[in-house]
């Protein structure tokens, strides 16, 4: 006989994520987004030679900012906990501290 049905590993499955789950990794994506800018901004600062800081604060106003936010959000919630580490890996390679 030839069985041809797909043969599923139920040892590698993973439970689906809860929503409050869902919702802590949307805000911590949120939050790590615009850690990574203010790391941007401070980074312009200290290769410019400028002593005026930059910060976030400012462009809370910005539509461009807020849409940054809401696809940092929206890719929190889809990929979850990889795209958490990848930002806390791409604020981490900014060694300034």
């Amino acid at each position: 006989m030839n069985d041809s049905s797909p043969k599923i590993n139920e040892d590698e499955l993973t439970p689906s994520l809860s929503v409050f789950k869902k919702l802590k990794n949307v805000l911590i994506a949120i939050i790590l987004g615009a850690v990574l800018v203010q790391v941007f901004l401070f980074y312009g600062f200290v290769k410019s030679g400028s002593f005026t800081p930059a910060s976030i604060i400012i462009y809370f106003d910005s539509i461009y900012f807020i849409g940054y936010l809401a696809i940092c959000g929206i890719i929190g919630w889809v990929a979850g906990q990889d795209f958490l580490n990848w930002l806390k890996v791409k604020i981490g390679s900014w060694k300034f501290w």
